[in-house]
């Protein structure tokens, strides 16, 4: 279903185009201890991407609304980056492959 996705959207982008990009990421409390630790776990992991990283806001550590992975706390950064669509694809494998991170959520933004 997320390889459909992915192929929806490289038919109707250019791929070496810069889209912008918002990405939301709840990181584990139990690894993140200070804002500058997820500031850069979450740079960590966009690194293989060679995403453009705009503003990133630390919204810190807040109470779920149900427990992911049996915590009720998560640490959730909101990123803005810039990632052409080629490499949404390493993107995900990087997120995913990351046990730090709970869940996440990637929006398009319009320009």
């Amino acid at each position: 279903m997320a390889n459909e996705r992915l192929l929806f959207r490289l038919s109707f982008c250019i791929l070496g185009q810069m889209t912008n990009y918002e990405l939301v990421l709840i990181f584990n409390p139990e690894v993140i201890k200070k804002e500058a630790e997820a500031d850069q776990l979450a740079k960590k992991l966009l690194e293989p991407t060679k995403a453009k990283i705009g503003k990133i806001d630390n919204w810190g550590k807040r109470q779920m609304a149900y427990p992911i992975k049996k915590h009720g706390e998560g640490w959730y950064l909101l990123i803005g980056l810039q990632l052409s669509v080629k490499d949404l694809e390493q993107l995900h494998k990087s997120i995913k492959s990351a046990e730090k991170v709970l869940r996440h959520f990637l929006v398009r933004v319009n320009n």
